[in-house]
């Protein structure tokens, strides 16, 4: 794959600055290959949890209990291929569209219709997307006895399994995933605002808002939306301005994107979306209003920023828009 194209504009050291990034896959292969393997899986691994407070440490020995008792009991035994997909957080949206559904639909289309498919607990609302694709999830704490599905990608003869690999989304590998599909509902518009309430949402709203508007584009909070309609305003969009985010992730089923400019908060220069979103993506900006490379872009260091409302320079991006259109 060839590398995006990228512009970034940041605010560093008093001043704005721009610079032109070539987004590529950290992990290249030369072809796909699905094979099926009779094996033991682990059992389902619970996260790790700090104890700090009696609350903690009784989650802690429930958690312990659960993997305990999975652990020596006896495996569940599928007759029917078997996609492992509990690496994977599923109560997500993006996880869903850009690793967990791909993979399922790769899977059942070369192992059969009849594949089961893994998961970790999920919620009503991230079930609800799966079964508009036909998947049905289903928990499994026990080890697990089957026909392993096994996605993997090859540079010579050397196989390299995808299902966690670094950076490198499923929908990366599989960008016609969503092709066959049609999305298209009563909600859409050709120029949208993906906007976002609570944690990392604008300060200054209401002004770019205001700017956006100027230039015909609807101000859309995607949870609004039923589910459906949210995949028709992801696959009918064609100018986008986009808090990143989840919402971002349902232009994943979107054919062919115009523009989009992601703001992005603080100190943050994800590659995710650019990635994964940009071989369908004509012209692509980025917007920092604050970046020191000083900041340790670890987990924990980024939530810090990551998280915090923030306001964006409307200057600047009705200055972009100007030029897009």
């Amino acid at each position: 794959m060839s590398p995006i194209s990228v512009t970034v504009h940041y605010f560093q050291s008093g001043s704005y600055r721009n610079m032109t990034i070539g987004m590529q896959l950290p992990t290249y292969f030369d072809k796909l290959v699905v094979a099926r393997v009779q094996e033991i899986l682990p059992a389902l691994q619970m996260p790790s949890i700090r104890i700090e407070s009696l609350r903690s440490a009784a989650r802690y020995t429930y958690h312990a209990s659960l993997r305990l008792e999975g652990a020596i009991r006896t495996p569940r035994m599928y007759d029917e291929p078997v996609l492992d997909l509990r690496a994977v957080e599923p109560n997500n949206i993006s996880h869903l569209l850009f690793d967990a559904i791909p993979y399922c639909l790769r899977a059942r289309a070369t192992a059969g219709p009849d594949t089961v498919f893994l998961f970790r607990k999920i919620a009503p609302l991230f079930t609800a997307l799966l079964e508009i694709f036909d998947i049905v999830p289903r928990y499994e704490p026990r080890k697990v006895a089957a026909n392993v599905v096994k996605l993997r990608g090859a540079r010579g003869l050397a196989v390299f399994n995808l299902i966690d690999t670094f950076d490198c989304t499923a929908f990366s590998f599989f960008p016609d995933t969503y092709l066959p599909f049609d999305f298209s509902s009563s909600a859409g518009f050709d120029r949208v605002f993906l906007a976002r309430r609570g944690p990392r949402s604008l300060l200054n709203h209401d002004e770019i808002e205001r700017v956006t508007a100027a230039y015909g584009y609807r101000t859309v909070f995607m949870e609004d939306y039923s589910l459906r309609d949210q995949l028709s305003i992801g696959a009918r969009a064609r100018h986008v301005v986009a808090l990143h985010g989840a919402a971002m992730s349902l232009l994943a089923v979107n054919r062919r994107i115009e523009s989009i400019i992601e703001i992005l908060p603080p100190h943050n220069q994800p590659a995710f979306f650019p990635v994964a979103l940009g071989p369908r993506v004509r012209r692509y900006e980025q917007i920092i209003p604050d970046f020191d490379p000083a900041v340790v872009h670890s987990w924990p260091e980024s939530v810090r920023f990551k998280d915090l409302p923030f306001s964006v320079d409307a200057t600047l991006l009705e200055k972009l828009l100007a030029e897009i259109h």
